[in-house]
């Protein structure tokens, strides 16, 4: 594996830049963060890689997938990894000792790939989407499929949970975001796109804010408590396949097939920094947990590490004054 320093600084307004720091010669498929400066890389030799941005180096190699890998997912505490490859299998990993620990039947469940994976809030549940177009939902410690929701021709694209409700939410190249309740009854869904799809859908820590990338060229804002879109954000010159929300929910990076990721900020609605040569394919996006890089894949499919500064992490959440009597 060679591992390359490639300083490159990217500015953008107000003092916010991203610098690329590092590229991995290794082939990348999905990403997705744990904890500080980890995450996990989907890589196209079928293995998953759990990596420190700081450094570069990697940390766990998990290996046993007969297929290429695209759904990853941690639980709340990121001690177990879900991931999800080509041929519908579905792996259950301890992150500390590397070993698997459990594979979900195939059996009645999903007949083609596994396109992303979420855990419920509390870690009971695990969220399959596929090909298939179909959402199952596992129980984590049986390992049994509790609820198969047909996506009735809307192709599924992506799908995840709120992290402060029992919510899910599904992006649907056919009939924009949809959003399921507790039972698995589609209770609404909201279109932003123009009618020409949602390629994915990314949440910020509180469940509050929302971002989905769409066939419109566009990323469209979204405030989940009044399901009402706050902007759409224009500037790509193709579709946007992936999107990603900075920790603290100020900005949100978007990659699309015409090359290029770019990093808006959510009070201006506008583009702040545009990495070129980047997947054309759409390069898998992901913010670290401490909010200090941005992983991307360039135009070789080769995993690019960049710096982001000022570091955006998670705002911790104000503990209540206490009046006196």
């Amino acid at each position: 594996m060679l591992t390359a320093l490639v300083p490159a600084l990217i500015l953008g307004q107000s003092g916010f830049s991203v610098t690329k720091t590092r590229v991995v010669d290794v082939k990348v498929l999905n990403v997705a963060p744990r904890s500080a400066s980890q995450f996990v890389a989907s890589l196209e030799d079928n293995s998953v890689r759990l990596m420190d941005a700081a450094t570069g180096a990697t940390l766990r190699t998990f290996t046993g997938h007969p297929q290429p890998v695209f759904g990853l997912a941690f639980n709340a505490a990121g001690t177990t990894l879900a991931t999800g490859d080509e041929s519908a299998r579905i792996f259950l990993w301890d992150v500390k000792t590397g070993k698997k620990v459990k594979e979900f039947p195939r059996a009645n469940a999903h007949t083609r790939g596994i396109v992303s994976l979420s855990f419920s809030p509390d870690g009971k549940q695990l969220a399959s989407t596929g090909r298939d177009d179909f959402i199952i939902i596992w129980d984590v410690s049986t390992a049994k499929p509790v609820r198969k929701i047909p996506g009735d021709g809307h192709n599924v694209a992506a799908g995840t949970y709120n992290p402060k409700s029992s919510a899910f939410y599904a992006a649907t190249l056919g009939a924009g975001l949809q959003i399921y309740n507790r039972s698995g009854w589609a209770a609404n869904k909201v279109e932003g796109h123009g009618g020409l799809g949602t390629a994915d859908f990314a949440l910020n820590p509180a469940g509050t804010r929302a971002a989905t990338g769409g066939r419109d060229n566009a990323v469209a804002v979204w405030d989940l408590t009044k399901r009402s879109r706050m902007a759409s954000l224009k500037g790509h010159e193709d579709w946007v396949m992936r999107v990603a929300l900075a920790p603290n929910g100020a900005y949100v990076a978007s990659s699309s097939s015409d090359r290029t990721v770019r990093v808006w900020d959510l009070k201006s609605f506008k583009s702040v920094v545009t990495l070129a040569d980047q997947s054309s394919v759409g390069a898998p996006v992901c913010f670290t947990a401490d909010g200090k890089f941005l992983i991307t894949a360039n135009i070789n499919d080769a995993l690019q590490i960049n710096a982001v500064k000022p570091a955006q992490p998670a705002t911790a959440p104000k503990t209540p004054t206490r009046r006196r009597r």
